[in-house]
């Protein structure tokens, strides 16, 4: 799959997925936010049963809200359905804000790797 850049959207959002083995890591980029949640439900609905585990990394992320949050909870459903499992890589000082804010952290598996913010 390639990154996508959407000019027409008021936030800048792309995404790659690059293959791995048994997983699939979803680098996010930009702001996670309700105009960019379709494409990333879409790509975790085509990834589902095709991969073991879908690793998202939030590390280049500069903003994500509620609705993003929400989104990666549905993957981590979508994903315990089909058989997989839902790994996050740690994202910057604001994306770490609203999972401490919402207290969601515990929700979520985590894979070792630095912030780059």
């Amino acid at each position: 799959m390639t990154a996508i850049v959407d000019p027409a959207a008021s936030t800048p959002f792309s995404y790659a997925v690059e293959p791995d083995g048994h997983r699939a890591v979803l680098r996010l980029r930009g702001e996670f936010d309700l105009v960019a949640v379709p494409d990333v439900e879409q790509v975790v609905a085509e990834l589902a049963g095709v991969f073991e585990q879908l690793v998202v990394d939030l590390r280049d992320l500069t903003f994500m809200d509620s609705s993003g949050l929400r989104a990666l909870i549905a993957a981590d459903r979508s994903l315990q359905e089909s058989g997989g499992q839902l790994v996050l890589i740690r994202g910057g000082k604001p994306i770490e804000r609203l999972f401490e804010l919402t207290q969601a952290g515990s929700l979520f598996t985590f894979e070792a790797g630095q912030a780059r913010r």
